[in-house]
């Protein structure tokens, strides 16, 4: 790539068997955001001869080549950037609801070293994987994915509520039960301001984001964190656990702007 090239982010889409091919090159036997077959599993042999069309059609698009000894040779930047994948650091799972959407869109972003990669699905077969600069552009992406805005914010609100209650309230305001949600979270302890506000915006078919960053620490250990965004024109609100990753931690809900959000994902990462 020229210097040209190298300012803009290097984007390739990928069939499902284009990347099983490389991913049998790096070794790796899957990556976040792969499923299942979707016309169902097949025999090893029709695998085999799925892996070898994908093969031809990497040649056939000069995104790898066959040296003499039939070693297939991937392209170093898309080796790059599914290796990213599945060897990663560091990552970011979102998984985003649009207002009104019955399934999620999901996008999965990767760090190694000083490679990020940022790696969306356009079908149930497709798969597009996108090298970028830098972490900071990593999380623009989240946040654009995840349809984030910045939000008037008149008063801040925050206030911590049991998992169950949270849950409860969100279910009676998605069924239209404004009344109903608001009093079982004032019965909870969340002040009157925060729980109309927060049912209001329940109740508005807000867009829905649930994101898990992953953060190796040394040894294997790996850190994860978890937390959802709630958003319509005129609340988004952060919603986690209030102390540490408990399941049966009560849950801190608080208002937040674009810029907010964006810290608190990129030091998550």
């Amino acid at each position: 790539m020229n210097e040209e090239s190298r300012s803009q982010p290097l984007t390739v889409l990928l069939s499902r068997e284009e990347l099983l091919a490389i991913l049998d090159v790096l070794r790796a036997p899957t990556i976040p955001g792969l499923d299942r077959e979707p016309t169902g599993e097949l025999a090893p042999d029709q695998q085999a001869f799925a892996v070898v069309v994908a093969r031809r059609a990497l040649l056939a698009r000069e995104l790898a080549q066959i040296r003499a000894d039939g070693e297939l040779l991937v392209h170093r930047a898309l080796l790059t950037a599914v290796g990213v994948c599945a060897y990663s650091q560091d990552a970011v799972l979102a998984y985003h609801w649009p207002s009104g959407g019955q399934a999620p869109h999901r996008l999965f972003g990767h760090i190694r070293g000083a490679d990020v990669v940022v790696h969306t699905r356009p079908s149930a077969v497709l798969h597009r994987f996108t090298l970028l600069q830098s972490k900071e552009d990593l999380v623009n992406q989240v946040l654009a994915f995840c349809e984030c805005g910045d939000v008037p914010v008149a008063q801040p609100l925050e206030f911590t509520v049991p998992r169950q209650d949270f849950a409860d309230a969100r279910q009676l305001a998605s069924a239209g039960d404004a009344a109903r949600a608001t009093a079982l979270l004032t019965q909870a302890g969340v002040p009157n301001a925060a729980a109309g506000a927060l049912v209001s915006t329940l109740v508005s078919s807000p867009r829905v984001s649930i994101l898990q960053t992953l953060k190796q620490q040394g040894n294997q250990a790996v850190r994860s964190r978890e937390f959802t965004l709630v958003q319509n024109g005129k609340h988004a609100w952060w919603v986690a656990p209030a102390a540490g990753q408990e399941a049966k931690a009560p849950l801190l809900v608080k208002t937040a702007t674009a810029e907010e959000i964006r810290d608190l994902l990129a030091k998550s990462l």
